[in-house]
């Protein structure tokens, strides 16, 4: 029988590591690589640090059937591992994961350039008032 660390071992060896890649990239690399699972679809979820609303309305457009989405709705204090459990039951495979991922990624994005383009502009207009006074 074979071992785990064998089955890893195996794994990582049959995927091609682009070279120059840093180690930090190699464990988002393999993931990617393979199936996503709905604990991997957490755990990114979380790093994208999305809200329970946004969650909601990203759940909400997929394909997750009514029963689960409303337990999950109805329960916003859900642990990890109830979550987990709902969403493996669910309907929602590898590819539904990756596309909730890829529109969460692109909505934090445009967030974030919001943010910036805002801060931007209040820097701009604060010299400008400032400058004025000082003149």
């Amino acid at each position: 029988m074979e071992s785990l660390e064998q089955k890893i071992k195996e794994y990582i060896s049959s995927v091609n590591l682009p070279s120059g890649i840093s180690p930090e990239e190699i464990r988002i690399l393999l993931e990617d690589n393979g199936e996503m699972t709905a604990g991997v679809f957490l755990r990114k979820l979380k790093e994208l640090k999305i809200s329970g609303s946004d969650f909601l309305e990203l759940l909400g457009n997929s394909k997750i059937g009514n029963m689960e989405f409303r337990r999950i709705e109805e329960n916003p204090h859900l642990k990890f591992d109830e979550l987990l459990q709902i969403l493996d039951n669910s309907v929602l495979s590898s590819e539904d994961y990756r596309m909730i991922i890829a529109v969460a990624t692109q909505r934090k994005e445009l967030s974030e350039q919001r943010k910036r383009r805002e801060e931007e502009t209040l820097r701009r207009m604060t010299e400008e008032l400032t400058g004025k006074k000082s003149v």
